[in-house]
């Protein structure tokens, strides 16, 4: 089963942390490394469009941001 850890390892090996901008806010802002997830949305940002999707999509809660 895939773990948030698993997808937070994979966008942090696309986009180093150490190569972030002083004003960026990334990491783990949210959420448990541990917990094992079914279905996802990757989004840059939470519109009201995004959470719609989301929702229709029956994506789980929680949030990986990197």
């Amino acid at each position: 089963m895939t773990k948030v850890a698993d997808i937070y390892n994979y966008l942090c090996r696309m986009a180093p942390l150490q190569l972030q901008m002083d004003f960026d806010n990334s990491g783990l802002l949210l959420g448990r490394l541990e917990r094992e997830v079914n279905k996802v949305i990757l989004t840059l940002d939470i519109t009201s469009d995004v959470i719609a999707e989301a929702i229709e999509i029956a994506a789980q809660k929680g949030c990986v941001v990197v």
